[in-house]
């Protein structure tokens, strides 16, 4: 049996590490796991070029804090490719967990595309009510989560007499091959077999 190997993979961007960001009110302060972004309004974005290697990366969580008394209810961050107005793959939404700044949480969304070698990531944050709450949230990181599938395949190999179960018929096991064979098989005939891939996905068998 004969597939790739396949790993988690998880890559932590912190919001304050961008290259670029709207020119607007928004600010960095201390908060969540150090430094957060702040002072966001509808339509802000940021800017971040991210290198992923030869990971797939399919989905994204963003730890934020939403005030109910000061951001959006509906706010919500949009994942786009190349430009603030570039292509939309994912949007992560943002509600209020608590009536303070100091409560932070994780949203995740699966990204309708993968991401994957060297990327212009734009977040773009939205949210349109309550109109008297004017911000859509404090953000600390974010991170992009997929998988590495290495240039060389896996495999697996599984001797035919190595089975755990088989029909009860004529069949036979007798020596040839690279040692010994399944034999004496007729139409029908099956073997059973328990076989642990471990953390590999397969996509081919070769007999």
């Amino acid at each position: 049996i004969e597939g790739q190997a396949v790993e988690k993979q998880v890559q932590r961007v912190e919001f304050e590490d961008y290259a670029d960001w709207k020119d607007s009110a928004m600010k960095t302060e201390a908060g969540g796991t150090g430094t957060v972004v702040a002072n966001t309004y509808p339509n802000d974005w940021l800017h971040y070029t991210v290198d992923v290697g030869n990971n797939s990366m399919t989905e994204i969580t963003v730890n934020y804090s939403n005030n109910s008394g000061r951001c959006k209810t509906d706010a919500k961050v949009e994942v786009r490719l190349g430009a603030p107005d570039g292509e939309l793959i994912g949007t992560v939404q943002t509600p209020p967990i608590a009536s303070s700044w100091g409560t932070f949480g994780t949203a995740s969304t699966v990204l309708s595309k993968p991401i994957t070698g060297k990327q212009d990531i734009y977040l773009v944050l939205v949210g349109t009510t309550p109109d008297s709450n004017p911000y859509i949230g404090n953000f600390d990181y974010f991170e992009l989560k997929g998988e590495e599938i290495p240039e060389t395949p896996a495999s697996v190999g599984v001797e035919f007499e190595d089975y755990a179960d088989w029909k009860d018929s004529a069949m036979t096991s007798e020596a040839g091959g690279t040692g010994t064979v399944g034999a004496n098989t007729y139409p029908g005939d099956w073997l059973h077999y328990t076989v642990d891939l471990g953390n590999k996905s397969m996509d081919e068998v070769a007999i």
